[in-house]
């Protein structure tokens, strides 16, 4: 699963990147990769301090509740 975090609207959401390829990596771009038993935050150069303060929290809060989500993951 991957989930590209945007501030289009003024407030930073993340909504899924189906068929992500290697390319979406921008250096705009944050994006959330859950690798089941791991999780990866690609966040490129050109993100504001802000926004990557916020996707950082995201993806913590998004590891820690993985296990919850789907028991057979264990501990990420």
């Amino acid at each position: 699963r991957a989930y590209v975090f945007t501030t289009k609207t003024g407030i930073v959401t993340a909504e899924p990147l189906w068929h992500y390829v290697q390319t979406d990596l921008v250096p705009e771009a944050m994006v959330l990769l859950d690798a089941y038993h791991s999780a990866y935050l690609w966040v490129g150069d050109r993100a504001s301090k802000a926004d990557r303060r916020v996707a950082l929290e995201t993806a913590v809060a998004y590891a820690a509740a993985a296990p919850a989500l789907d028991p057979a993951r264990g501990k990420m």
